[in-house]
């Protein structure tokens, strides 16, 4: 399997903030590549991670491994309900969540 670089950062667009308390970001959501095991992001905002994904299917394609292998979920509640969304599931929510079409790769 090819490794692939998912873009993380804020959306310029983007209403959403990085949390904060007492001066220190606060980091909540993460994807992780349940391919390989890899952490592949962190996030202060499920929009952020969500913007993330449909990015990433915008460039590699929305049937990719690089997008069809991520895992989003939590880190501030146990392990056991952490988890949100995978795969196509997580793919549907990122183009819910302003995303945008899920493949526009240049052909």
């Amino acid at each position: 399997m090819a490794k692939v670089k998912v873009k993380v950062g804020t959306d310029t667009n983007s209403t959403s903030r990085v949390a904060r308390t007492e001066g220190v970001s606060v980091v909540t959501f993460g994807l992780i590549d349940v391919e390989s095991g890899n952490m592949v992001g962190s996030f202060c905002s499920e929009r952020e991670a969500l913007l993330a994904v449909a990015a990433t299917a915008r460039e590699h394609g929305a049937a990719s491994d690089a997008v069809l292998s991520l895992s989003l979920f939590r880190w501030d509640v146990p392990a056991e309900q952490g988890f949100i969304a995978d795969g196509a599931d997580l793919l549907q929510r990122a183009v819910s969540a302003g995303g945008g079409p899920a493949d526009r790769r240049a052909r």
